[in-house]
């Protein structure tokens, strides 16, 4: 890796391999509180609250997944914008009835898909390794996994994937080993995905990641800023070995 290739001493802002964010504008923290979800309509009315308060980013635990539906949807979303509030979504199961209760909210209101900003959090590799065990074959939580990232195709900034690397750390974990552990995740996720009909690029915009910091400030800036360098070089290569792969085929 040299400073010809990635050209990591004058990195700009939006530009690879993003050392300093992937956009030039709206660099902006957001204030993000979780709210437990066992009453819609009141999980509703304290959502209003906290948008008033500053908030501009909501999680929503669902306490009871088999209670996810589009009409209790309408009720815990109502009076709040997706392109201007991120909402994102714990459930321990059922995520891909939330990410369809979720598609469903656009269907006849001026609400543009591609500006909204939320997620559903899910990581099977993730839970199979804290658990060692998934409540289904690991192959069908996959699946499950490609359906889901299938279904939020429409919203561009909507997130299914949500690889929590401060469990590594939690679990007692070094910089080097957390940074790892994610981006071997992610590339995993990347390719049994693809397997799956489900292209590199667009599993990559689908994932999301979720980094422990400890009390080594510079340490844990330099970390943060080697994941965006590693992730960028990784999906390059990715990219252009899944270009090479095809084209051998073609001429085959």
């Amino acid at each position: 890796m040299t400073t010809k290739n990635f050209n990591i001493l004058i990195p700009l802002p939006g530009s690879f391999p993003f050392l300093r964010g992937n956009r030039t504008t709206e660099n902006n923290w957001r204030i993000r509180q979780d709210i437990i979800v066992t009453d819609y309509p009141e999980s509703n009315k304290k959502a209003l609250d906290l948008l008033t308060k500053g908030v501009d980013s909501l999680g929503f635990i669902i306490s009871n997944p088999d209670s996810v539906s589009s009409r209790n949807f309408d009720i815990l979303l109502n009076g709040i914008n997706p392109e201007t509030v991120e909402t994102e979504f714990l459930p321990i199961r059922q995520g891909e009835r939330n990410c369809f209760s979720f598609s469903g909210l656009y269907k006849g209101k001026r609400i543009c898909p591609r500006k909204s900003k939320g997620a559903v959090e899910a990581d099977p590799i993730g839970r199979l390794m804290y658990n060692g065990t998934l409540c289904i074959p690991v192959e069908k939580g996959l699946d499950y996994l490609a359906e889901t990232a299938g279904l939020t195709l429409p919203l561009h900034h909507f997130r299914v994937i949500d690889i929590k690397a401060s469990e590594f750390r939690n679990a007692g974990a070094g910089i080097v080993t957390e940074l790892a552990f994610a981006i071997s995740a992610g590339t995993e996720y990347i390719a049994r995905l693809d397997m799956r009909g489900i292209k590199p690029e667009i599993t990559a915009s689908k994932i999301r990641f979720s980094f422990g910091t400890g009390s080594g400030y510079f340490m844990e800036i330099a970390k943060l800023r080697a994941a965006r360098l590693i992730w960028a070089a990784v999906m390059q290569n990715m990219l252009l070995e899944i270009q090479m792969l095809q084209e051998w085929r073609y001429i085959v």
